[in-house]
């Protein structure tokens, strides 16, 4: 019931963000896809730690100011790792609700800080890794520097985390997992 509450609680605060009017900016948005990697560090599987390895993670945003130096927007990820003893393959998307702090460095940079919460779904043949319904909270830095007058390329950095997760019959959590991700904005 707790976390039906908080993933209900979460979305209301994410649509409303991107629902509110844009603060008179020039720009009006920003749509983001990238594509890289990421490291799992702890995965927990019924409270013991289980094996995995680096997997493939490929991202897609969408955001807009909402204030002077704030921006709310969407995303989503989709990916893949190897877990458990068997080589399992483990493939999840998630998608959530973004809020990022703004700063310009020059004309031609800009960096974002933020979070997004948001709902992550996992599947695997092995049972333990399938099935999974699980809140995401994730952490970002994306640079964004323009190399020429219609393309922006993106580095972004972040850690991605899953402080509960189950599928009725086992619990999945992550603890931060780092990623890069290199792509282009929009």
């Amino acid at each position: 019931m707790k976390r039906k509450r908080l993933l209900s609680i979460g979305w209301t605060m994410g649509l409303a963000a991107v629902a509110a009017p844009a603060a008179a900016q020039e720009r009006l948005g920003r749509v983001q896809v990238g594509a890289g990697f990421f490291v799992p560090t702890d995965l927990r599987v019924d409270g013991n730690n289980a094996e995995a390895e680096p997997g493939v993670l490929v991202g897609f945003r969408i955001d807009r100011p909402v204030a002077p130096a704030l921006d709310a927007g969407l995303f989503l990820q989709v990916g893949s790792l190897t877990a458990g003893r068997r080589d399992e393959q483990v493939n999840f998307f998630t998608f959530g609700a973004s809020l990022s702090w703004v700063h310009t460095l020059d004309n031609k940079a800009t960096l974002r800080l933020g979070g997004d919460v948001g709902y992550r779904r996992q599947f695997a043949d092995l049972e333990r890794y399938d099935r999974i319904n699980a809140v995401a909270l994730n952490g970002h830095a994306i640079l964004s520097y323009a190399l020429a007058a219609r393309f922006t390329g993106v580095v972004e950095a972040g850690v991605l985390t899953q402080p509960f997760g189950s599928n009725g019959d086992h619990e999945v959590m992550w603890l931060p997992f780092p990623y890069l991700m290199l792509g282009a904005e929009f």
